[in-house]
């Protein structure tokens, strides 16, 4: 299995490669008729199966904006994009050659860490922010990043709100108890901040082990039994497909019982596809609609222009929805605002305010609601989400999260 998780790694590095060049797009000189986004991201190295099928959601929603829609307000899109391969030091270089231009007020970020190291040069270029990496202080203070995902801490609180509502407390004759399991990243970090553990505490979630382990899970035993051995009956982290396959795979062939819950980034197509009957019943956290939900007006739409753009389901991650709220996300700031200010009135500065008035379950296109307001920055409603008879299904409908952030955080 480890060995089938690295060949599709290197399929998709190597499709990255010819598709898009090692150090990026060739930037194209100014032109006026066009808006640029700037996406910035590990294309290459270990997040690269998470980002590549982003700058596919991109792509695609700027082909169906200029061929169903007509461009933006008289223009048209473009992406240069950057490969910074998972290296702050790499991403400096990048965004210092970027923000000089005139055009750079909008970026598309993946990743946790480059938010919590460029948060405050964010603010000071003025640049807007479209962001899944949120970690605390990725995206708080308020500022010019805006999540596109709930907060990891928020995330958390779902799943643990799903697990206490279906304990048998009768049975049992205690509470569930919980073992975390998870990446020793900022990304990883993020659901073992206090506001986490507090949280489940309130909730009557006994935390009985906490451990890190790679992404590529080669010796899944040793962390399942560790955590079986705590008294666990839930596995919880920031857990991506590749090392939920792993997991689920063995925690199957020991016969240990164990329930996994995930994020957002492991609730992604590869997971039932490459799990089979050990991925059944594992849990995460998503506010965008499922590929399964076809009958959804949405989900038509987006079935429509991938099969238009000959992209195969293992390309449709849950990143490739992040990738298209990013598009969407300016695109509805440009129709709003163009036509108050002209596009000689467009800047960071305008593009940040406006978004601060989408308010509270700002709908965008059906796909995700976003709570963006002056005080707030991410998605607050979504569902938990199973893997049942193969494919992710809802488990509960949509729900208000409790904004898990620190106080000091949000003034």
């Amino acid at each position: 299995m480890v060995r089938k998780i690295w060949l599709m790694l290197l399929a998709l590095t190597v499709i990255s490669l010819f598709v898009f060049p090692a150090l990026g797009s060739k930037p194209e000189a100014a032109k006026e008729e066009f808006f640029t986004i700037y996406f910035w991201a590990d294309l290459s190295r270990v997040y690269g199966f998470v980002n590549v099928p982003r700058l596919l959601g991109i792509q695609d929603t700027i082909y169906w904006i200029h061929k169903y829609k007509g461009g933006i307000q008289g223009r048209k899109f473009k992406v240069e994009w950057a490969d910074h391969t998972n290296d702050l030091a790499v991403g400096a270089t990048i965004y210092e050659r970027w923000r000089p231009r005139k055009n750079f007020m909008y970026m598309a970020v993946c990743g946790s860490q480059e938010n919590e190291a460029f948060h405050d040069r964010y603010a000071e270029d003025e640049v807007v922010v479209s962001s899944c990496g949120s970690s605390e202080t990725g995206i708080y203070p308020a500022g010019y990043p805006f999540s596109t995902i709930p907060m990891y801490s928020d995330q958390f609180a779902n799943f643990a709100d799903v697990i206490v509502e279906r304990w048998d407390y009768k049975k049992q004759g205690r509470g569930p108890r919980l073992a975390f399991m998870t990446y020793d990243t900022p990304f990883g970090r993020a659901c073992l901040q206090p506001l986490v553990m507090e949280y489940a505490k309130k909730k009557g979630i006994e935390v009985v082990d906490q451990q890190f382990i790679p992404v590529i899970v080669v010796d899944a035993a040793t962390p399942l039994t560790r955590a079986k051995k705590a008294g666990a009956d839930y596995i919880y982290g920031q857990l991506l497909w590749q090392s939920l396959i792993a997991l689920a795979k063995e925690n199957e062939r020991l016969g240990f019982g164990l329930k996994f819950g995930t994020n957002n980034f492991g609730v992604d197509e590869p997971l039932p596809m490459l799990g089979g009957k050990a991925a059944e019943g594992i849990m995460g956290t998503t506010p965008y609609k499922l590929w399964s939900e076809k009958d959804d007006p949405y989900i038509k739409m987006a079935t429509k222009i991938t099969e238009e753009q000959g992209r195969r389901k293992k390309d449709l991650l849950n990143s490739y929805f992040l990738g298209v709220a990013n598009v969407l996300t300016i695109y509805d700031l440009l129709n709003q605002l163009v036509p108050k200010v002209g596009w000689e009135g467009i800047n960071g500065r305008v593009l940040r305010r406006q978004l601060e008035t989408w308010g509270k379950e700002y709908d965008l296109h059906g796909l995700v609601k976003f709570d963006y307001t002056p005080e707030w920055r991410a998605p607050m409603v979504a569902r938990l989400v199973e893997i049942k008879d193969g494919q992710w299904v809802p488990a509960t409908p949509y729900r208000r999260m409790p904004g898990l952030v620190r106080a000091d955080l949000k003034g």
